[in-house]
């Protein structure tokens, strides 16, 4: 009997360690779950946007393509201060953005072997990098997941003041360089105080007025 009891007892004790557990562990199988995905036939690749890839020639394979392509977009300043990019297939502008906290005369642009483009700013005496979005070339900066940058969210092909981010909150102007003797060095945007550029409120009389730039081979820039 002491052996029944004792052997009950110990089938007790493991019932409670059992559902126990499995009480514990209930809400982890409510938790999301991060799904994985292989992307292997034709489909699949369609539903991106290919540069210097095809899987013509192999099914379900991408590889090299051996035709030059050419980003369908372009750079343009504004004298607003802005950068608009626009699609050079449509015509439609699918971006605008500020490169500077003021109208900096925003020059030449250029474009590095990434597709992201670089611009000249002849007031502000900076050199600014804007991100290709398409190619995920952007700074979550505020860690939500998500490219935060201006779009044509009407889809009329033209991007309103109402679309686009104050100077230092999109996220696909990634950084600027100060070229101000004195005063160089890298930032974020909307990082340098405003009295260290060359623009309204300095009292110096030579501005650096980058308005040249150049990309080589190795994707150095040149201004």
């Amino acid at each position: 009997n002491k052996m029944k009891r004792k052997n009950l007892k110990i089938l007790i004790l493991v019932f409670f360690l059992l559902f126990s557990t499995f009480a514990l562990i209930t809400p982890v199988f409510g938790s999301p779950m991060i799904i994985s995905r292989t992307y292997t036939i034709n489909a699949d690749f369609d539903e991106g946007t290919l540069f210097g890839l095809e899987h013509d020639t192999v099914p379900d394979q991408l590889q090299l393509s051996e035709e030059y392509i050419t980003l369908p977009y372009i750079w343009v300043p504004n004298m607003q201060g802005t950068v608009s990019k626009v699609n050079t297939s449509s015509g439609d502008e699918i971006g605008r953005y500020w490169v500077a906290p003021f109208p900096a005369s925003p020059s030449r642009t250029t474009v590095d072997v990434f597709g992201n483009c670089w611009v000249g700013n002849r007031q502000a005496g900076t050199v600014v990098k804007i991100g290709l979005s398409e190619a995920g070339e952007y700074d979550d900066r505020n860690g939500n997941g998500i490219c935060d940058t201006s779009t044509d969210l009407n889809k009329d092909g033209d991007i309103t003041d109402a679309e686009l981010f104050p100077f230092g909150q999109d996220e696909c102007v990634l950084f600027e360089v100060l070229l101000r003797p004195g005063f160089k060095g890298t930032y974020e945007p909307g990082d340098i105080p405003l009295g260290d550029y060359d623009g309204p409120g300095t009292a110096h009389h030579w501005h650096t007025s980058p308005r040249g730039l150049a990309v080589d081979g190795a994707n150095n820039l040149w201004a």
